[in-house]
């Protein structure tokens, strides 16, 4: 990782750095559908997830990897508030990790994925318990794509 600033942190150039520069989701599948730099993922559990390859090479039928930071996911309480995501899915909150402004949830989804999503601490999730659904959602461009093994 040779860049400097923000990118190794939002474009890293292989899957080691999103694990060691700060914390990310990580689900395995296989590429159905690429086009320009956008790609659909097919989780192991049958999750579609959408994603970008971000310059790397990357076709249908690869297996690959894609990483998702808890802090660019969005927390709501109903769908119609992450219209404008690529990515959707109702969930069960599992967990409530308080830390302050740190504080985590982790989401189970019907596809059996446990997803850990930053808490915003704003006021307007201060009564959210374990087994409250919630939807989450984030943004294709959020998902960074990688060829499975190559880190």
């Amino acid at each position: 990782q040779q860049r400097t600033g923000q990118e190794p942190y939002y474009r890293p150039d292989t899957p080691l750095v999103p694990g060691f520069i700060g914390e990310a989701n990580r689900w395995s599948g296989q590429i159905d559908r690429v086009e320009g730099d956008q790609m659909e993922l097919r989780t192991e559990t049958g999750m579609l997830m959408r994603g970008a390859a971000h310059g790397r090479a990357l076709a249908a039928g690869d297996a690959a990897d894609i990483y998702v930071r808890p802090e660019a996911i969005r927390v709501a309480r109903e769908a119609a508030e992450l219209e404008s995501f690529d990515n959707r899915l109702e969930g069960t909150v599992t967990s409530l990790l308080f830390n302050g402004a740190a504080s985590r949830i982790l989401v189970r989804g019907a596809a059996n994925e446990e997803i850990e999503v930053n808490l915003p601490q704003s006021g307007e999730y201060a009564t959210l318990a374990r087994g409250d659904r919630v939807q989450i959602g984030w943004s294709g461009a959020q998902g960074n794509c990688f060829p499975a093994g190559a880190g």
